[in-house]
């Protein structure tokens, strides 16, 4: 936030997203109360000159407490916009020697419902990996400490990587990436979603995003022996195979 303006507002969206929440707890466990004595049941009412029996009532509901969970969902997204961090929305784990980002993640304010993109942050710092070669005894690993160089990625607009949501288990193809942006000790994603509706649009229009990595191969190599340390392996020249991303719990029960 970065005016007096964006405070106040923020306030004023919170308070609605507290009555959001009440209201839509409400609807979900209340049964609809009409003019008789306190919590009693209505069986039978009007709305629009028109009588609701009790199947239509639940209907009635249900619309109800869709249009609230729709409304609550715009006002989180706004306060997402101002800088608000809600709870259960994912923070980066920061390095603490550069105090960037050791994990990949939905940039925020990325998200553009006109085009259906987003942006995904991947830090490029050496990681724990295991090689494995084939010898006489058989199979045997090797730890080393991989490091990809933000500037040997590859990118092939003739063949995207795809994008893929793995939250139920299988991974399923909601996407692509269609662009990279390198930095020096990163680099940005550009995502495209598939056409239609789909649970991992409106998770990202949401922010409730649990957890991005990536696959990759790679194509230039070169290895370091370090005293006391696993050996070092620069990727120069690298490609992405694959971006997962996987929804968060309650998104995921809701979809």
């Amino acid at each position: 936030m970065k005016t007096l303006e964006d405070v106040k507002r923020a306030a004023e969206l919170a308070d609605k997203r507290s009555r959001l929440i009440r209201e839509l707890a409400g609807a979900r466990v209340r049964r609809l109360q009409g003019p008789g004595a306190p919590g009693q049941r209505v069986s039978e009412t009007e709305a629009f000159g028109v009588s609701l029996d009790h199947d239509l009532l639940g209907q009635l509901r249900m619309v109800v407490i869709a249009e609230l969970h729709a409304r609550l969902q715009a006002v989180e997204t706004e306060l997402r916009e101002l800088g608000v961090t809600l709870p259960g929305d994912p923070v980066p784990v920061l390095e603490p020697a550069t105090g960037e980002p050791t994990e990949a993640f939905v940039i925020p304010q990325s998200w553009d419902p006109n085009t259906r993109e987003f942006s995904v942050y991947v830090p490029c710092r050496a990681v724990k990996s295991v090689r494995w070669a084939d010898d006489s005894k058989g199979s045997a690993g090797r730890e080393v400490d991989v490091l990809l160089n933000p500037q040997g990625l590859v990118f092939n607009r003739a063949s995207p990587a795809p994008v893929v949501d793995v939250t139920s288990g299988s991974a399923k193809l909601v996407g692509k990436v269609i662009g990279v942006t390198q930095h020096e000790r990163h680099v940005a994603l550009d995502v495209r979603l598939l056409p239609g509706p789909a649970p991992m649009l409106a998770a990202v229009a949401s922010g409730e995003i649990e957890h991005v990595d990536i696959e990759y191969l790679i194509e230039d190599e070169e290895l370091a022996e370090r005293e006391g340390e696993r050996p070092l392996v620069t990727a120069h020249e690298w490609k992405l195979t694959k971006l997962r991303v996987r929804r968060t719990t309650a998104q995921a029960e809701a979809a």
